[in-house]
């Protein structure tokens, strides 16, 4: 999504952004939602490594590469976040380049989180139809991120209920909704209370609650595992389903009204 500054202080905080975001970065998305087909987005080896322009010092045997996206790092950083968050994993993102995985928070790094949280899903119910809600309040990029998960979700089976070009709706009505419609869970992309450039995804088990660490730690081993693919055959492969696939389910959240009769 493109983001026009509504006011001088807005534009400000976005010429910061620009000045500190390298063209390598803002002129290659990794991950281009705007292709609304199906597509196979292909993590590559090289990719876990920091890029050959991170300023920090090299470590003793550390490989750098061109291609670089430092995803170890932010792994490392990610994993501890969810070992003892129970309020959503949540940090800083690039507002206007949302794939910049210089930051804790990104379309990237989402990917990887809604896939570690899927194949756990499946393991659990392979054979079962699997129903999940994602919604999402007003924070930079909020439908860019719901766009991915419910997208991610439908490339591996997974039914994912949205509200209608992806209007937001409160994270109580997305937990009511789960504990009332009798979901596998949900996504939720919001920072709360934190400041505008944070961003977070609140992932919500079958009663609408919370993630504690232990059910974190399960789609956090998946990520290592993902991660140990990539070290052993040289990559792995995501599916990113078209925006039109039938998983992805609008119909729902328009019959119900986003669940309003149903809490009044």
């Amino acid at each position: 999504m493109s983001y026009q500054p509504h006011s001088d202080l807005e534009k400000l905080f976005f010429d910061e952004i620009n000045q500190g975001t390298p063209n390598r970065i803002r002129n290659l998305p990794v991950i281009d939602l705007s292709n609304k087909d199906e597509f196979t987005l292909t993590l590559k080896k090289e990719q876990l490594l920091r890029h050959t322009s991170d300023p920090r010092p090299l470590e003793e045997g550390e490989i750098r590469s061109d291609a670089g996206l430092g995803l170890y790092d932010w792994f490392a950083n990610y994993k501890q976040e969810a070992m003892y968050s129970t309020a959503g994993i949540r940090g800083p993102q690039n507002p206007l380049y949302p794939w910049d995985t210089r930051y804790p928070l990104s379309l990237v790094g989402v990917m990887l989180a809604t896939l570690g949280k899927a194949l756990v899903a499946k393991d659990k119910f392979d054979d079962a139809e699997i129903n999940k809600i994602a919604a999402s309040e007003v924070r930079y990029n909020s439908t860019d991120y719901v766009d991915l998960i419910a997208r991610i979700q439908a490339g591996v089976g997974i039914n994912t209920f949205v509200t209608q070009d992806l209007q937001t709706i409160p994270i109580w009505m997305t937990s009511f909704l789960i504990f009332m419609l009798d979901l596998y869970g949900g996504e939720y992309v919001t920072s709360s209370h934190s400041i505008s450039k944070k961003i977070a995804t609140k992932d919500l088990n079958f009663q609408g609650s919370q993630y504690i660490p232990e059910e974190s730690a399960r789609f956090i081993a998946k990520i290592e595992d993902i991660f140990k693919e990539v070290e052993e055959h040289g990559s792995y492969q995501v599916t990113i389903a078209a925006d039109a696939n039938m998983n992805i389910n609008g119909r729902l959240m328009q019959k119900i009204n986003n669940g309003v009769p149903m809490y009044v």
